[in-house]
């Protein structure tokens, strides 16, 4: 397989105007074994859904690093240091999806 850096793909996402901030993290997939889903925090005057978004992303990626989904959050979980918890948005993911 290959290597998808989520890093890469919020550089991308965080590009449009619309997104004040977003985190990539793995999500199962029967198909891929992982797959990219983002998490992000739209402006209040965002004019873009989570499908456009995913549209629009998705068309600046390579065809192996395409994000399946993108789910708004009114915040993104960091910890006192100001760091990404990345397996709390996992872990929220994965209670969406059971």
């Amino acid at each position: 397989g290959l290597n998808v850096f989520a890093s890469d793909l919020e550089a991308v996402l965080s590009e449009h105007p619309d997104v004040l901030d977003c985190a990539v993290v793995a999500a199962a997939s029967e198909r891929w074994g992982e797959t990219p889903v983002a998490f992000a925090v739209l402006s209040g005057k965002a004019a873009a859904s989570p499908q456009d978004l995913l549209e629009w992303v998705n068309a600046q990626l390579s065809k192996h690093q395409r994000l399946a989904e993108i789910i708004p959050s009114d915040e993104l979980p960091r910890n006192m240091m100001g760091k990404l918890m990345k397996q709390t948005l996992r872990e929220k993911l994965r209670q969406q999806r059971a």
